[in-house]
């Protein structure tokens, strides 16, 4: 076994270890605020951790809960089959989630790899998943979405990265394995269950994706995109009533939605950009600046508060590197790190069209942010193996 990867296996323990004394940690800040240990209030009184984990008492006990995901049903069957109400089990769920979540990563890197010549690959390839654990400790917000409260966000993000570690073996490496296709389906349906437009976010990057590369083989990626521009502008004035499919609920739905924030919590961490425009082009505008505040933000103009002010250092200026980063490698990128790049962006263009919020961005977001993360860390060393050897590719 080489240095680095004793190195690897060291963090890869360490992260286990500051995970769970976090976990315990925080349950018991939390339990001192008299809340049971469900959450650590920091910026308010609630959130929607409270929410599950009253509905999740309701599934214990067979009474009629409020379904808005599988999530409370999920978690209140661990407290039947336990027979306890002590909040920690959950919040022990949830760090197990993060594990798996590393491991679907490291995966996923793999994947990124196969394509690479196999004398390079163990060196770089450890490089990359001690990179991966490292940034993934770092992120502040991924950190809170997990520790703080019993959210079921950690789960989304793991499905996620894991349908992606699956289509990708099915799509670019043709597993012909039914049981691939069954795996595939069934992570499918329940990422859908927690969150039903994360599914709508995983099959729009899918189709956007094939239908990119099948234009850029023709040299017809400007039309492309001329027509995507076109397309959005019928649906907008045209269609903006209807309901999609899944998510079953309309564009205008959601631009109201994020109005009613707008109004009502005018200040503070909102990016104040309304969507609600009388024409297409207006909309077109603001929404780039929505994309971009969901993408990055906050930008200096928006910090309002000390918890702003922390995400501007700690995330938002490293992630402006690192994509600039991508973009300048863009030509070294491989088809299945392209597949991956997609989703993270559309994901982002999906939660631009209801989200006005800088913090509720700091929640959404991380489903990209990892997916650049992860293609970062490998773009970076075969961009370094590049520049050592420039007589060959990985």
């Amino acid at each position: 076994m080489s240095k680095k990867q004793h190195i690897y296996l060291f963090l890869a323990q360490l992260v286990v270890f500051f995970t769970l004394l976090l976990s315990v940690s925080v349950f018991y800040l939390a339990s001192r605020q008299g809340n049971d240990g469900v959450t650590l209030r920091l910026f308010g009184e609630g959130d929607d951790g409270a929410f599950y984990w009253e509905q999740a008492q309701n599934v214990k006990r067979g009474l009629e809960w409020v379904r808005t995901s599988i999530y409370p049903l999920i978690i209140g069957n661990i407290l039947r089959v336990f027979n306890t109400e002590n909040v920690y089990l959950i919040r022990l769920f949830n760090s197990v989630g993060f594990f798996l979540l590393l491991f679907s990563s490291m995966k996923l890197i793999k994947l990124q790899y196969r394509e690479q010549a196999l004398e390079v690959q163990e060196n770089y390839y450890t490089n990359s998943k001690i990179m991966v654990l490292i940034f993934l400790m770092l992120y502040l917000s991924l950190q809170m979405n997990i520790h703080i409260s019993i959210l079921r966000d950690i789960w989304i993000y793991f499905l996620y990265v894991q349908n992606l570690v699956i289509g990708v073996n099915i799509l670019f490496y043709k597993k012909k394995n039914p049981y691939y296709w069954l795996f595939w389906l069934l992570t499918l349906w329940l990422m859908g269950q927690f969150r039903a437009y994360i599914l709508v976010a995983y099959i729009a990057s899918t189709v956007v994706f094939f239908l990119y590369r099948t234009m850029s083989k023709r040299n017809r990626i400007r039309p492309f995109i001329i027509i995507s521009i076109v397309l959005l502008g019928v649906y907008y004035t045209f269609l903006i009533d209807y309901n999609l499919p899944i998510v079953e609920r309309s564009l205008r739905e959601a631009l109201d939605y994020r109005m009613s924030y707008l109004v009502e919590y005018s200040g503070g961490s909102q990016m104040g950009i309304s969507l609600s425009q009388p024409n297409y082009l207006l909309f077109l505008i603001n929404y780039i600046g929505s994309f971009l505040g969901n993408l990055i933000g906050p930008f200096p103009w928006q910090i309002s508060s000390l918890g702003t002010l922390l995400v501007f250092f700690f995330e938002t200026l490293p992630m402006f590197i690192i994509l600039r980063f991508l973009y300048q490698k863009l030509s070294i990128l491989s088809n299945v790190q392209m597949f991956v790049l997609c989703h993270a962006l559309v994901w982002i263009g999906l939660i631009a069209v209801s989200n006005d919020n800088v913090g509720t961005a700091t929640r959404l977001r991380p489903v990209a942010w990892i997916l650049f993360l992860l293609t970062y860390a490998v773009v970076y060393y075969k961009d370094k193996y590049l520049k050592e050897n420039p007589e060959g590719l990985l």
